[in-house]
């Protein structure tokens, strides 16, 4: 099948040519959580055929997206990562993940939701212009996995950060305690669904689905940050 080419002298056509294909955006989603090995990309893009998946990533190879390497810890194996130039491919991801969330409905059993897809989820549903000038460390505790978002401060004038260069996610491990400025207890359906305005925070916490602890400037700013004052529809 030949490649997809637009034919237009314009920006958009021709970024378009290169990630414009199906299941190139989606590889691109799993390899922003971490490398991963061909089996492991198999088994997250269900429905995906083995063949496809080979001409996707050999096509992405090709266009420097991404690059397959050995590694050696914590076992021997090979792996596919994003190249810098495939990096710079997340704040559009980001996007596409905000335009979505209003059209996800409910998992099920066809389509679960898959808790190694968390972080990228919580680091989707911020609202970058809401984010704080100084560090900022939230716990998500929740029933798809527990972990820690950092935001790190913004630099003076002539130094800033990007708001993807700023913000942190990592996994929280059963014996670590790290230290935060608030934690949310729940899980990603609650949050969601407030943030989608589906139910307001008072019923949620008044039902089980969310709870926060934390100072009233960090509670005030993950609000904020997450939208969780949206009315209720």
């Amino acid at each position: 099948m030949p490649k997809r080419d637009y034919k237009q002298f314009c920006p958009t056509a021709r970024a378009l040519n290169v990630v414009g294909e199906r299941w190139t955006l989606l590889i691109v989603r799993d390899l922003l959580i971490a490398p991963r090995r061909y089996s492991d990309l198999r088994r997250s893009l269900t429905g995906m055929a083995s063949n496809l998946l080979a001409v996707r990533l050999t096509e992405m190879e090709d266009a420097d997206l991404v690059v397959k390497k050995h590694i050696e810890e914590p076992s021997p194996r090979d792996v596919y990562a994003l190249t810098d130039r495939g990096r710079a491919l997340e704040p559009v991801l980001l996007e596409l993940a905000r335009f979505g969330f209003p059209l996800l409905g409910m998992p099920t059993d066809e389509q679960p939701m898959m808790a190694e897809r968390v972080p990228l989820g919580l680091r989707a549903m911020m609202h970058e212009p809401e984010l704080p000038a100084g560090r900022l460390v939230i716990r998500f505790a929740l029933d798809e996995g527990d972990q820690l978002v950092t935001i790190a401060a913004q630099r003076p004038r002539g130094q800033r950060l990007l708001p993807t260069e700023r913000v942190t996610v990592a996994a929280v491990e059963d014996h670590d305690r790290p230290e935060s400025d608030v934690v949310v207890r729940g899980s990603m359906a609650g949050l969601l669904w407030i943030r989608e305005g589906i139910i307001d925070l008072d019923a949620a916490n008044e039902q089980g689905l969310l709870s926060l602890e934390g100072s009233e400037d960090a509670l005030t700013a993950l609000r904020f940050l997450y939208r969780l004052d949206a009315p209720a529809a």
